[in-house]
């Protein structure tokens, strides 16, 4: 599903999304500058959606940002690969520090994420001629 959507007369938002679409159509309260009092629009469920589930997404995207490496490679696939391990284990941490918290550890004894990474390192069976 393809949405187009105005949410001011200068904002234009493209969402493209196999799970939600258009409707049903909410109906949310927006500050009106010119009147200077709130007013009714309609707002697409998609973007709802979105509005809800993006605090994650820009979590994850400040992690993967915070401890890039440098990699030279003329294989494009080769970045796809290195940034899905990534990915997969900013998430492994992400759900390690939640069940710590439901487990009510201590915080001094939860691993931050290069503590978990080093961890995850050194569990793997074999040589480790990574860590320097």
């Amino acid at each position: 599903m393809s949405l187009r959507w105005n949410q001011r007369t200068v904002t234009l938002i493209c969402l493209v999304s196999s799970f939600a679409g258009p409707d049903p159509v909410q109906k949310i309260q927006r500050w009106d500058k010119a009147n200077k009092t709130y007013v009714e629009v309609e707002r697409p469920y998609i973007v709802g959606t979105y509005n809800k589930c993006m605090g994650g997404v820009d979590l994850l995207d400040s992690f993967t940002a915070k401890y890039k490496f440098p990699m030279k490679s003329r294989r494009w696939y080769v970045y796809i690969f290195w940034h899905t391990i990534i990915l997969a284990v900013i998430n492994a941490w992400l759900l390690y520090k939640r069940e710590c918290k439901a487990l009510k550890m201590p915080k001094q004894e939860i691993l931050n994420r290069r503590q978990f990474q080093a961890d995850l390192i050194l569990s793997h069976p074999g040589e480790h001629n990574l860590i320097r």
